[in-house]
């Protein structure tokens, strides 16, 4: 007669799941990704000086995270994400973009850092202003930024840009995949550099006049996506956990803002 096979007693649960965690596993689901958004017909198309092909335009979101962190090369980033809402191109409504904002404060810093950061102060400044936040002094203590941008998943913190409706301008770039360990372009079998689009929200722009009309709809709307909106910061700053970049190691592309989520890749012909 054949040997029973031993069972294991099956363990109970030792511990529960609180709510933080629910909302990293359901970020960490998502995983941060989305298609590129769709870019309209009237985008305005440009060369950068890399070769890098961008397109940009206007969309209007709605903040549903605000908060910084801390890169690997010891650069602050003032990071903001924006949920597009009624975008005239359909296939972006509700999908997600990014800001990140880099700066260094080190009393002493490079040509490359010292650009970055009054350029990444230079868009901060136009998201606060259009929400109505920028300081009357004109300055920015590190109390009121602090508040404006806490720490990284902080307990309790609440950014006062959360649920603000603005108008943004986006560019999306058609930029070389890096290779996170050789800090290299992505090459395909052909020897072709793997390209990935990655979309970028820029800075905030004065509100467009709309017609009286259309006023009780847009209330309307508000409320709702604030209701909507309101557990998205939580997901918005763990899905962002890979939205970081190196490019603070490389003084070249510290001008660069770090890249929105990595989405499908497409391949540079041409280049070897």
């Amino acid at each position: 007669m054949a040997d029973k096979k031993q069972q294991l007693p099956v363990p109970g649960f030792r511990k529960g799941v609180s709510k933080d965690a629910i909302l990293k596993a359901q970020a960490a689901l998502a995983g941060g990704r989305q298609d590129p958004l769709t870019v309209p017909a009237d985008a305005n198309a440009w060369v950068d000086k890399k070769g890098v092909q961008h397109q940009g335009w206007m969309e209007t979101v709605q903040i549903t995270a605000a908060y910084r962190s801390v890169t690997k090369g010891g650069l602050l980033d003032m990071v903001l994400v924006g949920k597009i809402r009624q975008s005239k191109t359909k296939e972006n409504t509700g999908k997600r973009v990014y800001s990140h904002n880099l700066v260094s404060q080190e009393a002493e810093m490079s040509e490359g850092h010292a650009f970055m950061s009054d350029l990444s102060w230079g868009k901060v400044t136009t998201f606060l202003t259009v929400a109505g936040l920028m300081p009357s002094s004109g300055e920015l203590k590190p109390t009121f930024l602090e508040k404006v941008f806490p720490a990284q998943n902080s307990p309790s913190a609440n950014s006062p840009l959360i649920n603000k409706i603005m108008l943004v301008s986006i560019d999306q770039a058609d930029e070389p995949k890096i290779d996170p360990k050789t800090k290299k372009p992505v090459l395909d079998s052909d020897g072709d550099e793997v390209l990935v689009k990655r979309d970028r929200m820029e800075q905030a722009l004065p509100p467009v006049e709309e017609d009286e009309d259309d006023g009780d709809d847009d209330e309307d709307d508000e409320d709702s996506a604030s209701a909507d909106d309101s557990d998205d910061a939580s997901d918005d700053e763990d899905e962002a956990g890979d939205d970081e970049s190196d490019e603070d190691d490389d003084e070249d592309d510290e001008e660069e803002a770090t890249p929105a989520p990595v989405t499908k890749p497409v391949v540079r012909k041409g280049k070897k």
